[in-house]
């Protein structure tokens, strides 16, 4: 009836006295005042490559990382991401294929399996993620993106990444 919170520390864990985070760097680069609507862009028939945002909270710092690339199909009804780094420690590459897409102002809700999870138990099961925009810039688009690939209604399962996708 409750939820679990867990930390993913980098290798030191609480230390007395300090924050077990960090929050003296900024991730201003992926929000904008003007955020673009997904109703408004043409995604058709696109590719998009995937920097992940990763964050370093024992020393202050982040680097941006490309990761891999998401493709969105002729007709919107498809989405494939390749090589996503579901853990983000570069372990298990996944490929992801979504076959439905529900487009709203800020946030693609999207559903579909993922093809090569490495638990056998879990190959070809549901994965579902929400991408949510969160600014712009010439560039990229800043996204947020969570995803679960057990049960949607059920957000222990969830991971949360930011990102941003290259124009």
């Amino acid at each position: 009836g409750g939820y679990v919170y867990v930390c993913k520390y980098q290798k030191a864990g609480n230390v007395v006295g300090l924050k077990p985070y960090c929050s003296e760097y900024s991730t201003s680069d992926l929000y904008s005042k003007q955020v673009p609507s997904f109703k408004n862009l043409n995604l058709s028939n696109k590719t998009f490559p995937i920097e992940l945002v990763i964050e370093d909270r024992k020393n202050c710092t982040r680097k941006d990382n490309y990761n891999s690339e998401i493709s969105f199909g002729e007709d919107m009804k498809s989405v494939v991401i390749k090589d996503f780094q579901i853990f983000n420690n570069r372990e298990y590459p996944n490929t992801l294929e979504f076959n439905s897409i529900s487009i709203g102002d800020k946030e693609l809700k999207l559903t579909g399996i993922n093809k090569n999870n490495p638990n056998k138990r879990l190959r070809d099961t549901k994965i579902y993620m929400n991408i949510k925009l969160t600014g712009e810039t010439r560039d990229y688009y800043g996204v947020e993106l969570d995803w679960n690939g057990y049960d949607s209604t059920k957000p222990t399962f969830s991971r949360q990444m930011k990102a941003k996708l290259y124009k």
